[in-house]
């Protein structure tokens, strides 16, 4: 039984000793590797540079992780060696710091000169892109200006500085173009309302060839030329406002008015339904195209478009337009339930009737032609801005000119 003791005693002291030697082995080869990371660093006080200062970093960070995660040191020199590395590391994030944030905005700079430059691509623009592209050209200025100069990538940034100032002075006289042309817009608006077509149109010209892209000053031309009948000019405009701007409703909005006017059917209901695609809660445009359905004797789609327009339209501000729009839908869903039959027979009883005799139309339908012709010509252009409230009619006027 004693032997057997001291038998166990002998096995738990040699394991406890090859326990002891494999931890210092650890021990020895953590701070073996930590040495080789730090002696790759060299002095700490010394270093500069993104490249450099990121390297040490790293490295530094590894020779602590070694150190931490091997086996508890015994002895206070190792400890210290643990301590000595935490505070070199300190001394290098302190220097990292600033050089990162350099290196970000270099690289946040570079990013949105790009997109300043993709964004001016293919020109003509409408002045917000040009004043986009100038924001983003002015910002991009002055995030390589705040680089330090005692900073790695300061010289990288001075090289850039000198083209994106060119780019931003080529902008800003886009920029300043652009604010011309929409002033000349606005003139142009305002000679329209005091009915001097001719002079406006001469004004919109000059808008159109500052900058071919202001899509309100085509629209407010092709207004100008429909006032005094030359309808194929109206249109020219409409459509080169589409080309301008094809994600807009009011071009074709103004478009399938101007065909409606002419009694262009089928291109006017092309127009209108796009314009509702894009714009679907536009009373004014429900009622046009519900017109047109019935000028197409489509008297279903008609009165369904009479009754949205009722449902869009604003009780307190429009309700004689609101209920005018109601009656047009119960007017016409009243001739689609006459028997047809009955009035076949109605028809051949009467010798006097023709034989192929016009229905007659309903009175809400006379009353909103009515309606229109007064908008065409006696109201003048509204002098609200570009962007209209789409849910509401044109206070009475059939198309609006365009302010910027």
């Amino acid at each position: 039984m004693a032997n057997r003791t001291v038998l166990g005693v002998s096995i738990a002291i040699a394991i406890v000793a090859g326990a002891g030697v494999w931890v210092k082995q650890q021990q020895q080869e953590a701070i073996a590797q930590a040495r080789l990371l730090t002696d790759s660093v060299g002095a700490v006080e010394t270093l500069s540079g993104y490249d450099s200062l990121s390297a040490a970093h790293d490295h530094l960070q590894g020779a602590i992780a070694r150190l931490e995660n091997a086996p508890k040191f015994p002895r206070q020199s190792e400890l210290e060696e643990l301590t000595f590395l935490r505070s070199q590391l300190q001394v290098v994030q302190q220097k990292l710091e600033p050089e990162q944030k350099a290196r970000q905005n270099y690289q946040e700079a570079i990013t949105r000169a790009m997109s300043a430059s993709q964004l001016v691509q293919n020109p003509p623009h409408p002045p917000a892109v040009w004043e986009e592209a100038q924001r983003k050209w002015q910002q991009t200025i002055a995030q390589l200006e705040s680089i330090p100069q005692h900073s790695s990538t300061f010289a990288e940034a001075q090289g850039k500085l000198k083209g994106y100032r060119d780019n931003l002075a080529v902008v800003s006289q886009y920029v300043m173009r652009s604010h011309q042309a929409v002033e000349l817009n606005n003139r142009g608006m305002e000679k329209i309302q005091a009915g001097n077509y001719s002079a406006a149109i001469v004004t919109l010209s000059q808008a159109v060839e500052l900058n071919p892209a202001l899509m309100e000053a085509y629209l407010n031309r092709g207004f100008a030329y429909a006032a005094m009948d030359s309808h194929q000019s109206a249109l020219s405009n409409y459509t080169t406002a589409i080309r301008v701007n094809s994600s807009s409703p009011e071009p074709y909005y103004f478009r399938g008015e101007e065909y409606l006017q002419l009694g262009r059917f089928e291109e006017a209901l092309t127009d209108y339904n796009k314009a509702i695609d894009l714009d679907p809660n536009r009373a004014n445009a429900y009622l046009d195209r519900g017109l047109i359905h019935y000028q197409l004797d489509h008297l279903e789609k008609a009165a369904a478009d009479f009754s949205k327009a009722a449902e869009l339209l604003n009780d307190s501000q429009e309700p004689a337009l609101k209920q005018l729009a109601f009656n047009l839908a119960r007017d016409i869903r009243a001739t689609l339930e006459v028997d047809p039959v009955e009035t076949e027979q109605s028809a051949t009883s009467s010798s006097m009737v023709a034989e192929e005799m016009e229905p007659e139309e309903p009175e809400t339908i006379i009353l909103y032609r009515q309606r229109r012709v007064k908008a065409n010509y006696r109201s003048l252009p509204s002098t609200v801005t570009r962007s209209p409230s789409s849910s509401g009619s044109r206070s009475g006027s059939r198309r609006r000119s365009r302010r910027r």
